[in-house]
């Protein structure tokens, strides 16, 4: 599996840091992207296209140094189905490591209980589907393409109408 231990570590001191103490919302990647990016170093594509998507919905989301700290202070959450990066493995590993994520999620789905859980690439939605159906819990769910590959534009208005229907509702 590509991604060392110290660099787990890293992610994970790093998700940590911008945990909210109440998830509102949590977003589902399928794992950290291999390379020099991470989500949560606002640097990676998903990144990007998250923020853009929260700017395209509500007219007032900070610029982008300060948008992980809002993102966090509004409730919402990214976490990985898998804990390293898979994106540069085969597609018959993918899998299965996908589905070794799915009790890990599961725990964290029902440690957290977050009313909403949007996954955020159509290649995990089934494994997203057991993990809440193993949590014995049932958000809102939602489930977007990854924002590569020419599903940015879809993505960011998939994640644009979620956030502004949520923030109708007051689900931040």
């Amino acid at each position: 599996m590509a991604g060392s231990a110290m660099d787990v570590a890293r992610w994970e001191a790093l998700r940590r840091r911008f945990r909210p103490s109440q998830i509102a919302v949590l977003l589902v990647g399928e794992s950290p992207p291999k390379g020099d990016t991470f989500f949560y170093d606002g640097n990676s594509n998903l990144f990007w296209h998250t923020w853009k998507a929260f700017t395209m919905a509500i007219p007032s989301v900070p610029n982008v140094g300060d948008f992980l700290n809002w993102f966090k202070a509004m409730g919402w959450y990214l976490t990985d189905l898998c804990p390293a990066p898979i994106n540069n493995l085969s597609k018959t590993k993918r899998r299965e490591l996908r589905v070794d994520g799915e009790p890990g999620l599961a725990r964290f789905i029902t440690e957290s209980r977050p009313p909403v859980v949007i996954a955020v690439m159509l290649a995990i939605e089934e494994n997203v589907r057991r993990a809440i159906t193993q949590a014995n819990y049932t958000p809102e769910a939602h489930y977007l393409p990854f924002p590569a590959h020419g599903h940015q534009g879809e993505f960011e208005r998939g994640l644009a109408t979620i956030v502004r229907d949520l923030m109708k509702r007051t689900i931040r």
